[in-house]
């Protein structure tokens, strides 16, 4: 008997020590974790991309015309030019014009829209 109480202590102390073992395990792995100052979703400010800006506005009209043809809805209107510049409707022969380039006839950088307003076709924002 006395073997089987001495047999039941040592397996009670290595039992212990593994128990103890693996929380010791666990706080070291958790708690540097729960103590840092960030969280984990946080990023740090040199591992986010810069915020792109917007351009800066025009400094020069914009170049484009619109042919005022007539619509019923914006899908009557198109654009139409070498460069882009006309807003003319379907119901109208093409227009074709000279290539010419420069911001000015780009109509995005002026936030505008080939569309049909007051059944006309026109530039709008």
């Amino acid at each position: 008997m006395g073997n089987i109480n001495n047999i039941s202590g040592t397996l009670k102390r290595f039992f212990f020590l593994v128990v103890v073992s693996a929380l010791a395990v666990t706080a070291f792995t958790f708690i540097p974790q729960a103590l840092s100052t960030s969280s984990a979703s946080e990023k740090k400010a040199e591992d986010t991309p810069p915020v792109q800006k917007a351009p800066p506005p025009p400094t020069e009209k914009f170049c484009g015309w619109s042919s005022y043809g007539s619509c019923q809805s914006d899908a009557d209107c198109f654009t139409s030019g070498c460069s882009g510049e006309v807003c003319q409707s379907a119901n109208e022969n093409v227009y074709n014009t000279i290539c010419q380039s420069g911001d000015c006839y780009d109509a995005d950088n002026y936030s505008l829209l080939c569309a049909c307003k007051q059944n006309t076709c026109q530039w709008t924002n």
